[in-house]
């Protein structure tokens, strides 16, 4: 029942994209949009593209790495019937992820660590079918604006790291669950086990750059936010000032901070895991 309710949940969502699809040939809206740096293309083939970026609920056959995902950004005039259809298609993504966490929750991964869960919902994925399925994009919502924005403007925010606290056991337990036989893993476990099981110590985390839109409403209100689909906002008689193009993906150096938190060489590379600065 757990997996027949969620292979549903993936044909109510993808019939949502569908009557979206209908909404927008059927409407003719104006828009703007695209996939990679450089000028936006407009009119039909903009529509085109969006309606495209609607139905990539997959990874490409040369992803390596699922926190990359294809983007598709831009911005549509939208009638009421358009924007009653996208507000369905959001409502339809929510429904999915609800069946996909009863899912995997039933099937046996609420016990798992984080890494080790990602690697089971991945397996059951694969068991069921779905192997190439992103759930990341199927979660995403299609953003919405109640008001015509009177600009939208993007900009590109180069990918930092995370930090987060592990203990020495739980580190043991990751290790466990990746399965490493290597020598250097090996090394890794015995150099941990030496440590107190309590003690904590540091999991990078290398995040993917992204694109913010940055928005202004009528009225002057300002918003920043991440966007990875093109905005839908309501008809009206002014044009939306944006950029003539998507801009570049060049990443920024970042200064080296004087406060430094973590050891540089890593405690256990193959976790991403560091010692403190005592």
């Amino acid at each position: 029942m757990l997996v027949s309710d969620f292979k549903q949940a993936i044909l109510e969502l993808e019939q949502s994209i569908a009557d979206v699809e209908v909404a927008l040939n059927s409407a003719e809206p104006a828009g703007f949009a695209a996939v990679a740096p450089g000028p936006f293309i407009t009119g039909h083939d903009a529509i085109s593209l969006i309606v495209e970026s609607l139905y990539d609920l997959y990874y490409n056959d040369d992803a390596v790495d699922g926190r990359y995902t294809t983007v598709c950004l831009g911005g549509v005039s939208s009638s009421s019937g358009l924007i009653a259809a996208v507000l369905a298609l959001n409502l339809a993504k929510d429904n999915l992820r609800a069946k996909a966490k009863s899912m995997i929750d039933g099937l046996g991964k609420a016990s798992l660590s984080k890494a080790g869960s990602a690697k089971a919902t991945r397996k059951i994925l694969n068991e069921i079918g779905y192997s190439r399925l992103s759930l990341r994009k199927c979660y995403r919502h299609v953003p919405l604006l109640e008001q015509r924005p009177v600009s939208i403007r993007f900009s590109y925010s180069s990918g930092g790291k995370s930090i987060s606290k592990i203990t020495v056991s739980e580190c043991l337990q990751l290790l466990d669950e990746k399965g490493y036989d290597s020598v250097s893993s090996m090394i890794e476990r015995k150099t941990l086990s030496r440590l107190p099981e309590n003690l904590e110590l540091a999991q990078v985390q290398p995040l993917a750059g992204y694109y913010k839109a940055n928005i202004v409403l009528p009225g002057g209100e300002k918003s920043t936010r991440p966007t990875f689909m093109p905005f839908f906002y309501p008809d009206g008689d002014t044009d939306v000032i944006r950029q003539e193009g998507l801009p570049s993906m060049d990443r920024k150096p970042r200064k080296a901070r004087n406060d430094q938190k973590i050891k540089e060489d890593p405690l256990a590379a193959s976790i991403r895991v560091h010692e403190y600065v005592a």
